[in-house]
């Protein structure tokens, strides 16, 4: 719950102090720590693949 209530007053105050970015007003935007989740997840994607065509 208390993780919920961090997101949620972390949201509101990036809203408020982020003037003329519209996509920061309505929450689009990446923390520090799911940039590190997404780093994790893609470290071991075989970017070289080649699309099946």
């Amino acid at each position: 719950m208390t993780s919920l209530f961090n997101k949620n007053s972390e949201r509101k105050l990036v809203a408020r102090l982020s003037k003329g970015n519209i996509n920061l007003q309505h929450g689009r935007y990446q923390t520090a720590q799911d940039i590190t989740e997404k780093v994790k997840r893609l470290e071991h994607y075989n970017f070289s693949k080649k699309y099946a065509g």
